[in-house]
């Protein structure tokens, strides 16, 4: 073990670890390690833009060599996909089922359920089964486990082919987003947001674990775990700290079983899109609309309705400045689940998330980074009552203010 080729931290290691970190020395020993990692990075910038052609080499080798390791027809591989009522996760079951999978759409509601029932009848897609799941709840995971358990031992009769059906991949996409500034949110609001956004995840992975490893077992592409989360959780969005949390733990989790599942032939990814037109964003100005009525008479005395009114303004603005075609991330998803190479750890989509959040913007400092979202999220936003006019494009998030 790497571990037990080094000593505990001595005395010197202590001293250095404790000096970094007081005041006096914390500033110049930030600049002296910023100044020898960007010297390190122009020493290192061949072998980083070799690194770069490989990469895209391999992905396109990916697109055009075909896959060698077995495949097993489209129908016989269950795709699990939670969240179905609307958006991402309704419109991926459509498409997954009409490219012959076996799509087990997990919906919330019996209403959405005979929705997309429609969807599909109209389609004639016999091979997408509804199943009612709310995902913060054991008992309907477990039910919905216990559907596709018996569908897979179906198709595992002695008359057929052994192993012949197998689970392809789970798409963990039920969610919700609570908007709202932390001051005027209860933690229930909280509460609800991680149960469903993160809780959710770790409790359908968990329960569908064992049917992926025993798909595993079996000849063809990895087994995979698509977990949609968001570009909020790699970066923050002001107004909305419930949903960035969640999503944030969403992407963690994602990283940590996705080395921790390889053992298992098994792949893990977050799926982290920008805004995109989903019945999710088009309800932000109703959801600022009833964060306000909860808050209750003294916190809307104490911040005033022109905050109010600013905040969904600047929801607005955010829709219609920044909000993609949906149809981007249905895609993402879709090759998440069909391409036989496993999708990166985390997929990012959408220009905004490749180019600039998770481009440029990633080598910024953290407190610039903070400066620029409060600047462009929060651009109609003056704060509550009595507020000090522009604090943050003074600076004030640089600064021990």
């Amino acid at each position: 073990m790497p571990f037990l080729l080094y000593p505990d931290p001595g005395p010197v290691e202590e001293t250095l670890n404790r000096l970094v970190q007081m005041p006096p020395v914390a500033p110049a020993a930030d600049l002296l390690a910023s100044l020898s990692y960007s010297l390190l990075y122009v020493a290192c910038l061949p072998l980083t833009v070799s690194g770069l052609v490989l990469r895209a080499g391999h992905q396109y080798a990916r697109l055009l060599l075909p896959w060698g390791g077995g495949n097993t027809p489209p129908g016989q591989e269950a795709i699990v996909i939670t969240g179905c009522d609307s958006g991402f996760g309704y419109s991926t079951a459509l498409e997954l089922a009409h490219r012959g999978h076996t799509v087990f759409a997990l919906c919330l509601s019996e209403e959405s359920s005979q929705q997309l029932k429609a969807a599909a009848k109209e389609h004639n897609l016999v091979n997408l089964v509804r199943v009612i799941c709310d995902v913060t709840r054991d008992s309907d995971v477990d039910a919905a486990v216990a559907v596709v358990d018996r569908w897979l031992s179906s198709g595992n009769e002695p008359s057929k082919p052994r192993g012949a059906r197998r689970v392809r991949a789970l798409v963990n996409n039920a969610g919700r987003g609570t908007p709202g500034l932390v001051d005027l949110l209860s933690l229930s609001e909280y509460e609800e947001d991680m149960s469903v956004n993160f809780f959710g995840v770790v409790r359908t992975t968990k329960a569908f674990l064992n049917l992926l490893k025993r798909s595993a077992q079996a000849a063809g592409p990895v087994p995979r775990i698509l977990n949609i989360a968001s570009m909020s959780g790699l970066n923050v969005v002001p107004g909305a700290s419930a949903y960035v949390a969640s999503k944030h733990a969403v992407v963690g989790f994602s990283k940590s079983i996705r080395i921790e599942l390889a053992y298992s032939r098994i792949s893990v990814s977050a799926i982290c899109p920008t805004f995109h037109r989903t019945p999710l964003l088009r309800g932000l100005q109703a959801k600022f609309d009833l964060m306000w009525q909860l808050a209750g008479p003294a916190k809307r005395q104490e911040y005033g309705e022109a905050a109010h009114t600013e905040l969904k303004q600047c929801a607005q603005d955010l829709y219609r400045a920044c909000a993609w075609d949906p149809q981007n991330v249905t895609n993402a998803i879709v090759r998440g689940c069909v391409d036989p190479w496993a999708p990166d750890p985390v997929v990012r989509v959408g220009m905004d998330a490749k180019y600039v959040l998770g481009g440029v913007v990633a080598f910024f400092p953290e407190w610039l980074e903070l400066w620029l979202t409060g600047t462009w999220a929060f651009w109609s936003y003056k704060g509550p009552r009595g507020a000090v006019p522009g604090a943050i494009a003074k600076g004030w998030l640089a600064d021990d203010f």
